[in-house]
């Protein structure tokens, strides 16, 4: 495979949330250490509150600015700056300025769950198959994503970065995605609740 083609394999993109990921060392070429990142986030770009089980994020500030939310604290990171978002602490990030925003963003310890999310998460949305808050319209796609990614969603918190202030304390378990769609909400939870509904 020629230094051109691994390079495209390691851009994706997603043109809801509005910005590209580029893996500069995935966990299998760290040992496990780490997966590292470069997020590129267009203006008006975001992503929906959520949080992780297992590994912290890091955001390194490259050029523009990005908007962060932890566990209610609002944060705006320039050049130069950074921010840790610890393991379980509800987040989301957005880019409220007129200019693109780049960062470098770690998982620790690595995640190949998460990046195998984040590829499946960026073609449904290439392919149009997902919310306008980028979740997937499918509830069984959205429960793999956050299984794969070992994460989860707010239960019942509306999705937009202007909520982030009044999140609840309370958390739903990763499969449960009532926080993260208004439409799929309910539709997962007629699923859960009956479990052959699956296999209909």
């Amino acid at each position: 495979m020629s230094k051109t083609q691994t390079a495209a394999r390691r851009r994706i993109v997603n043109p809801v949330q509005g910005d590209a990921v580029t893996f500069l060392e995935t966990s299998a070429e760290s040992g496990g250490e780490r997966s590292l990142a470069e997020l590129e986030v267009a203006p008006g770009g975001s992503v929906t509150p959520h949080y992780h089980l297992s590994y912290t994020e890091r955001f390194m500030i490259l050029r523009g600015r990005l908007n962060l939310v932890i566990d209610g604290e609002q944060l705006t990171l320039g050049p130069g700056e950074e921010a840790t978002v610890p393991i379980g602490a509800l987040h989301a990030w957005s880019n409220e300025s007129a200019e693109p925003a780049v960062a470098h963003v770690e998982l620790r310890p690595g995640q190949p769950g998460f990046e195998t999310s984040l590829r499946v998460a960026y073609g449904l949305a290439a392919d149009g198959r997902v919310l306008k808050n980028g979740m997937p319209r499918n509830p069984l796609h959205a429960a793999l994503l956050l299984e794969w990614g070992t994460a989860g969603c707010p239960a019942r918190t509306p999705c937009s970065n202007a909520a982030c202030g009044s999140w609840p304390a309370s958390r739903a378990p990763a499969a449960s995605i009532g926080g993260c769609s208004s439409d799929t909400g309910s539709a997962w939870s007629s699923i859960a609740g009956n479990p052959r509904a699956v296999a209909r």
